[in-house]
């Protein structure tokens, strides 16, 4: 089966929320931060995605995974796909995006005193 590209624009809107959400590789990280310096509509869509998600961390107190626990992490995550499942990597990378986004914002609405 051939893969289905993605509209560019639709393809643009997914990396600036995953680079938002800090969910890419560190290689995808590097490129798309040559993006936001190089080119102004990638940096708006990158910054309306942080603007969006900003609240939902507000409540997060951050830690500091141990280097092996990233490690299984992007092994698991970025390691190669098999062929067949290259076709959809950016629609489980939405379908992620969403759940995660769902997600918080059920929590946000849930927990007491929200």
């Amino acid at each position: 089966m051939t893969p289905v590209p993605l509209n560019p624009a639709d393809a643009d809107e997914l990396l600036a929320a995953e680079y938002a959400l800090g969910v890419l590789s560190d290689q995808e990280r590097a490129r798309a931060s040559l993006r936001v310096a190089a080119e102004p509509d990638f940096a708006e869509r990158v910054t309306v995605w942080q603007d969006r998600l900003a609240p939902l961390a507000e409540r997060i107190t951050p830690v500091t995974p141990p280097r092996r626990v990233k490690e299984m992490v992007d092994l698991t995550l970025f390691r190669e796909l098999p062929p067949r499942l290259h076709i959809s990597r950016w629609l489980w990378r939405g379908v992620l995006v969403a759940t995660v986004s769902a997600l918080a914002l059920a929590l946000l609405f849930l927990l007491p005193g929200a």
